[in-house]
């Protein structure tokens, strides 16, 4: 058996107060940066390509995340929730048509789709969700459990199931007024 060449270590800016549980593991070629008071917890894998993973301040990722990262550019807001078993991906292999499927393929015998994914401050991720490349959940958007996260989902708005559908919004003054206390509280503290 031969192993992968271990030359994929990403360049990690980790801010002091970021909590990242030892069984984390980081992969990839760019830079993989988390900001103040985010959470990584146990067995989550985040991989990255040229374009880089940014987790903002205040995030919480739940165990068994896997973010791959290697297609495009993830972008991960303040605020922003990922429950346990949720996977971001920024490529995508395309099953439909008769093309071959899986890295170990020549890239001219495969149809790949590479694009960002982005998720705006305060959203939530439910447990075991996948969010396709090309999506952005705008601010405040959530997704429940194990939905199939394929187009954008607009502010404020709650999706579920596959194919996804609106099933009610966020209340989002009530969400922003607790947004600027959250971070009012953080300045006194001199936490921002």
């Amino acid at each position: 058996m031969r192993a992968l060449p271990n030359d994929s270590s990403p360049i990690l800016d980790i801010h002091p107060t970021a909590i990242i549980h030892p069984t984390v593991l980081f992969f990839g070629y760019g830079v993989i940066s988390v900001k103040q008071q985010s959470r990584i917890d146990a067995y989550s894998v985040i991989t990255s390509g040229p374009a880089g993973v940014k987790i903002g301040k205040w995030v919480h990722i739940g165990s068994h995340v896997a973010i791959h990262g290697g297609g495009g550019p993830v972008r991960i807001e303040d605020g922003v929730s990922l429950s346990g078993r949720v996977t971001l991906y920024t490529s995508n292999d395309d099953f439909s048509g008769g093309d071959l499927i899986g890295p170990t393929f020549a890239d001219k015998f495969r149809h790949v789709e590479n694009d960002a994914v982005t998720l705006e401050q305060c959203v939530a991720v439910g447990v075991g969700s996948v969010v396709f490349p090309g999506v952005t959940m705008f601010r405040g958007a959530a997704c429940g459990a194990l939905c199939v996260v394929r187009k954008n989902v607009s502010a404020g708005d709650v999706v579920a199931g596959n194919p996804q559908q609106v099933i009610t919004k966020r209340n989002l003054p009530r969400l922003e007024d607790l947004w600027q206390r959250h971070c009012a509280d953080k300045r006194q503290e001199g936490a921002e």
